[in-house]
């Protein structure tokens, strides 16, 4: 793949963007005990510049281009109540809600202004592809170019542009009418909006007590996301042995050896490669805590405990730096959102419990530590070398994901050989992976369903403070991160989730309209690593 420029394109692009906003903001004590906040703030946006114009884009897939969405009813009210319901100070109520706006990302407008069809070509060239002018002959190696990044980036000028098309036109090697690649912004585009809810209870038990819980909700709709829209909306055919998954390639294109399809088989027109619009999430990303916490105060010094429950869903995979799009694609690819709407966030955090403690003074010495005990970060099965076998696009500009279908191992159509690999990976893979193939089985796998095992981290710090007279002190301070390290080389890591890989493609049926997989033994096995071992720093602090 190539962005070529054409005619006078290329060099700096400037779209710019307007931003304004309002707020206001109320306190007052509606009773000597309950502190009540409210506030309303208001976020617009607005795009003086549209992109230019592709109208060869409407014409094949409708879609005008040359939109500047505005965002004027980003209202945003916030109230928050404290109660002392006592007046003693000793049972605190917080109540607190309010909706908060995102910036709007300016990545996606400069490259609607840079990749609107018109002023780039986008030839794709694979080795091993035929020419498209018939002759037969196959692409090799020495008809791709030779990039020199270093011209590139000492001049824009050096990029090749009209001219390497039309070489690559009369070699015959691309058509005349290159397809273009596209990023289009939704005119419908709204701003990522989140709405927060907390609640919390925190009892005074005596002097050196302190005990509470508290709950957060939040939910963020409008999150923002690459979609292909020359993608096709019906498929060729279905993968019945796969609960019907869709396949967006022609069955004709496909033989015996086929391990994937070919994305540029399932577009719409062929007058466009991807023509990616950036639009909003018609599903919600949330996020659930409960915390429960004790504060202990020991002379000058205190112990903390928390424990947090949390869970987060429905996120949006998206990349500020390229303009690719992060679908997981399960039964379909329109799908993605049902996919997503009810799938954990890759950095879920399930249960964190933490301990910080600061010791007493003693002969000006202080011992501070912190235990962590967290499992966080999930995993999933997936398809090795990113086999595409719905013909979406998975090593292109379009980075999808194909979920692998969870075979039910006593399930019909598999044969003895798959079964015998199966069980024999099922009894030798990690207990977390066979958890996840267990729960999946008879469904196309579920993203970031699995959870890596628990990590713990123990660091101390230990200071000393000299006092050299009433105005000036000296503080020597040691902090060991990773304790559990320095004890012992081999303890102060964690377990981890690898090679998640389930299959390998190894052809397809063309009778059974099927594809046909090989276990990889190898997957989901679990590994130990110390990834961050022992630091011992060196501090002092002069006070004056």
């Amino acid at each position: 793949e190539r962005k070529t420029p054409l005619g006078d394109a290329g060099g700096r692009v400037k779209p710019s963007i307007i931003e304004t906003g309002l707020y206001g903001q109320l306190e007052t004590y509606l009773t000597d005990d309950l502190e009540f906040t409210a506030g309303l703030r208001w976020d617009a946006s607005f795009i003086p510049k549209k992109p230019t114009y592709n109208a060869l884009l409407e014409q094949e897939l409708g879609i005008r281009n040359d939109v500047a969405p505005a965002n004027l009813t980003n209202f945003q009210p916030r109230v928050n109540l404290v109660w002392d319901i006592k007046g003693k100070g000793k049972d605190i109520l917080k109540i607190g809600a309010g909706g908060f706006v995102s910036q709007f990302t300016t990545q996606a407008l400069t490259m609607s202004h840079i990749d609107n069809g018109v002023n780039y070509a986008w030839p794709v060239i694979q080795v091993g592809q035929q020419y498209a002018d018939g002759s037969g002959n196959v692409v090799s190696q020495e008809d791709l170019p030779v990039p020199n990044w270093e011209a590139y980036y000492e001049d824009f000028g050096n990029v090749p542009g009209e001219e390497y098309v039309n070489e690559l036109v009369q070699k015959g090697i691309v058509s005349s009418d290159v397809p273009a690649y596209v990023v289009a912004i939704d005119e419908n585009l709204k701003t990522p909006y989140t709405w927060k809810f907390n609640v919390g209870y925190y009892h005074k038990v005596n002097d050196w007590l302190n005990v509470g819980v508290s709950g957060y909700y939040n939910s963020t709709i409008n999150n923002s996301y690459y979609t292909n829209i020359n993608m096709k909306n019906t498929p060729e055919f279905t993968l019945d042995q796969e609960g019907s998954r869709e396949v967006y390639v022609p069955l004709a294109t496909l033989d015996e050896g086929s391990t994937s399809g070919d994305w540029l088989d399932a577009r719409i027109s062929d007058k466009f490669n991807q023509v990616m619009l950036y639009t909003s999430a018609d599903w919600a990303n949330t996020y659930a805590a409960l915390v429960l916490e004790a504060n202990m105060k020991i002379k000058d010094g205190f112990v903390n405990v928390s424990y947090t429950r949390g869970a987060s869903k429905g996120a949006v995979r998206y990349t500020s730096g390229n303009a690719r799009e992060y679908h997981y694609v399960g039964n379909s690819y329109q799908g993605f959102g049902n996919t997503m709407k009810n799938a954990y966030d890759l950095d879920d955090m399930k249960h964190k419990f933490l301990i910080s403690a600061v010791s007493p003074t003693f002969h000006g010495f202080n011992v501070s530590t912190k235990f962590l005990i967290i499992q966080s970060q999930r995993f999933h099965a997936s398809m090795h070398n990113r086999f595409d076998i719905a013909g979406v696009g998975t090593n292109s500009s379009s980075t999808n994901y194909i979920m692998p279908y969870i075979f039910d191992i006593n399930g019909p159509g598999l044969s003895e050989d798959f079964k015998a690999d199966y069980q024999q990976l099922l009894d030798n893979t990690s207990p977390e992976y066979k958890e996840y193939l267990m729960e999946n089985m008879g469904n196309v796998a579920q993203p970031f369903d699995g959870l890596h095992p628990i990590r713990t981290t123990w660091d101390v710090s230990i200071s000393k403070g000299i006092t050299i007279n009433k105005d000036h002190k000296l503080t020597a301070r040691v902090d060991i991160f990773n304790v559990l390290n320095l004890l012992n080389s081999t303890w102060g890591g964690y377990h981890y989730i690898s090679n998640t890989d389930l299959y390998d493609v190894t052809g397809f049926d063309v009778a059974n309209q099927a594809y046909n997989y090989k276990i990889r033994q190898n997957a989901g096995q679990k590994y130990y690593t110390v990834n961050n071992p022992y630091t011992v720093q060196l501090g002092l602090k002069y006070q004056f």
